[in-house]
């Protein structure tokens, strides 16, 4: 609540609290905020507290201190590290692009840095100073508009994010970009225009667009339309997939194959988009058959 309310020392005091008591999402928010403040030396001691535990965010963000020490062999080593583990929360294709522009050349290094740098600024609220940073990103690669497009989205600028998520698919060809513009149009009730983008999506190799597609057909009574899209995202190692495969086998009455998918959910490393609420799910999904 605090940090909603822009009151960043106060946010700070309630994360330290949650931090001292063990609470990874505490530890990482603290370290977050203390980057934004260029204080990377205390917010890497937060960062490797969690280390060992089942955030993503919390691996990425102690990637990006390594980067500002140029210490790459260690972003390496996380990056492995989180790859290897079950039940890992939220691992995501926009997290991985980052990650391959730190561990990429110098081109791809500089379109990181401003990114990294823009992205800093919007969890202050600075957010015209963050627009500048994405903007100079775009000097280096078309991923900018892409960030941009999210920074307008989260401000509910829906007509300046469609922009720039359209110039990063169109010209980018930046999958998860056209996930997002069949996210607004969804939200607004536009479903062909939704499914359009989302093939769109499909077609540059984005995995949520697999998922949000099969939704809709699902929805609409088009089971086994809907099984192939998941079945694509599961073999993507999209969890969100994984639970849609669970929903079709259930509605199916496959007991047994529900079964495999939610075993699938709690066993496979590295799976994208998984967390507790996804595993949860799965878990009640199957309990009828137990």
């Amino acid at each position: 609540i605090a940090y909603r309310k822009g009151n960043f020392n106060l946010a700070k005091e309630w994360y330290l609290k949650g931090s001292e008591k063990g609470n990874q999402k505490s530890s990482i928010e603290l370290a977050k905020l203390l980057i934004s403040e260029n204080n990377e030396i205390e917010a890497k001691r937060f960062l490797l507290k969690v280390e060992n535990g089942n955030e993503a965010e919390g691996f990425y963000y102690l990637m990006t201190i390594y980067y500002k020490e140029g210490n790459k062999e260690k972003i390496y080593e996380l990056k492995n590290k989180m790859l290897e583990k079950k039940e890992m929360n939220q691992i995501s294709d926009e997290m991985m692009l980052k990650i391959g522009l730190m561990l990429g050349d110098e081109k791809q290094n500089k379109l990181f840095e401003s990114i990294n740098n823009a992205d800093s600024l919007i969890r202050i609220k600075k957010y015209e100073e963050a627009k500048r940073e994405y903007e100079k990103s775009l000097e280096y690669g078309f991923e900018g508009n892409y960030f941009l497009g999210n920074m307008y989205s989260e401000l509910n600028k829906e007509t300046e994010a469609l922009k720039y998520y359209k110039i990063a698919c169109e010209k980018g060809k930046i999958g998860i970009a056209a996930y997002k513009i069949g996210n607004i149009y969804e939200a607004n009730n536009n479903f062909i225009e939704a499914k359009k983008w989302y093939q769109i999506g499909i077609d540059l190799g984005d995995s949520q667009s697999l998922v949000s597609l099969g939704t809709l057909e699902m929805k609409e009574g088009n089971d086994e339309e809907a099984k192939e899209l998941f079945l694509k995202g599961t073999n993507k190692k999209n969890a969100e997939a994984i639970l849609g495969m669970i929903a079709y086998y259930q509605k199916n009455n496959d007991v047994q194959k529900a079964k495999e998918m939610k075993e699938k959910i709690i066993t496979e490393k590295g799976l994208y988009y998984n967390d507790s609420d996804i595993q949860y799910a799965a878990l009640l999904a199957i309990l009828p058959y137990n």
